[in-house]
């Protein structure tokens, strides 16, 4: 079959040569590369044989530019070679399922369409899913998602059942609103926080009570956050609803409402935001949200409570690093306290908290962390004197010649990060 390709193309003496050629200058990245690939791909049929077996190739970048060309070509002697990248973990395995580029070759859909409904592994399936999604109006491939959507099954069904739902959204986005709401009123919880990213991401806005079935425990945190966006944007109806679940929802929803409320600055967010501080929840994620927007929300608050409550609260970790992110202007003498004699967690937020009010002039105590430690206030001290750039420079540049190599080993590494290392 290639000899007759050859002869009807009429080849150029030395193509094997020249395909070759091809091949080494794709080793290369940048500009190079790319034309390396687009030259295989007007070659055409004549270099599928070579293509398939460089995909064997010892170099990274000559295996992708060999798949890149095969999936440019379209031809289907490619498929199994093709199928076959499933199973590889490298990066550009992952870029060209993902772009749906090997849907070009033919036979592959089909493949795809099986390994999604009856692949023996979670991987497989994934990448079948990336590839398939990039099949926009295709309906067998939609009626296929959505069998996995609503009935997932095998190795990791929760999460394809998620992926089928992105998916589904592609494939037709004129009916993602409709598949979103089902997922919101659905049992699955993490599929409700899914939904609500997915109606975020696309800008589709579901009914205040579809958002409000994402508001529960159990539902991931960012998918909670999502749902609370969502339900803001009803206007008047949807401020109104945050606010009655937050005086009488449960735990749950009164929180996820604060974090939607916050966006305003409203002070029952606050109150409420600093109970769920408090609460001991076990999802770090979620904490770290809390933590967060009481930081970008409530900057000085913050610091008014931590001082009016007392060194007790202000010794806890995750409220002494909710104040160090913030930017509330005052730091009193309760942070020096802490900075001096709380535990290494609580000390790291002292230094940050302090070196950003001090500026340059906290320098010294600096220095003095990263001799001293302990490890996590060494660490925290590198890097507020690293943020400090230009203004740290003439301490730097004295402790090269300290006595101790904590300060040495620290100067070295902020020289290269800041690229002031001179050749030797």
């Amino acid at each position: 079959m290639v000899e007759e390709t050859f002869k009807e193309q009429e080849l150029p003496t030395g193509f094997s040569a020249e395909i070759r050629r091809l091949l080494d200058a794709a080793a290369t990245r940048g500009e190079e590369h790319e034309r390396a690939i687009e030259r295989l791909a007007e070659i055409g049929v004549a270099a599928v044989g070579p293509l398939c077996e460089a995909l064997s190739d010892a170099r990274a970048p000559v295996r992708r530019a060999a798949a890149r060309a095969l999936c440019a070509i379209g031809d289907a002697r490619a498929l199994r070679p093709i199928l076959r990248l499933l199973y590889v973990d490298e990066a550009w395995q992952a870029e060209l399922f993902r772009s749906g580029r090997v849907l070009a070759v033919p036979g592959v859909r089909e493949a795809l369409l099986d390994i999604v409904r009856e692949g023996k592994t979670y991987g497989e399936r994934y990448w079948a899913i990336h590839a398939l999604s990039h099949a926009t109006g295709d309906t067998e491939v939609y009626d296929c998602f959505y069998q996995v959507f609503r009935n997932p099954s095998g190795d990791r069904p929760r999460l394809l059942a998620r992926m089928a739902l992105g998916a589904l959204c592609d494939v037709r986005p004129e009916a993602a609103a409709d598949v979103i709401v089902e997922a919101l009123d659905g049992p699955d919880l993490q599929l409700r926080g899914a939904a609500a990213w997915e109606a975020v991401r696309r800008g589709v806005l579901p009914s205040v009570e579809a958002c409000l079935k994402a508001f529960v425990t159990g539902v991931n945190w960012w998918g909670r956050v999502c749902a609370g966006n969502l339900v803001s944007k009803h206007g008047e109806k949807g401020e109104r609803v945050l606010r009655e679940l937050m005086a009488t929802g449960s735990d749950a929803e009164r929180a996820t409402a604060a974090m939607a409320l916050a966006r305003t600055g409203a002070k029952e967010a606050f109150d409420v935001l600093k109970e769920e501080l408090l609460s001991g929840q076990h999802d770090r994620h979620w904490v770290e949200a809390v933590s967060q927007t009481l930081a970008s929300r409530y900057g000085q608050q913050l610091f008014d409570w931590i001082e009016g409550q007392g060194r007790a609260l202000a010794s806890m970790p995750v409220v002494t690093w909710t104040l160090a992110k913030s930017r509330a202007t005052s730091a009193g003498p309760m942070i020096g306290e802490l900075f001096r004699e709380g535990t290494p967690a609580v000390r790291a937020g002292a230094v940050r908290i302090l070196a950003r009010r001090r500026g340059p002039a906290f320098l010294p105590e600096l220095r003095r962390c990263l001799r001293e430690g302990p490890r996590k206030v060494a660490q925290e001290a590198f890097w507020q004197i690293h943020r400090l750039g230009q203004a740290a420079m003439p301490t730097v540049e004295e402790m090269l010649a300290s006595d101790h190599w904590t300060e040495r080993k620290a100067a070295v590494c902020l020289l290269r990060r800041w690229g002031k290392l001179t050749p030797a």
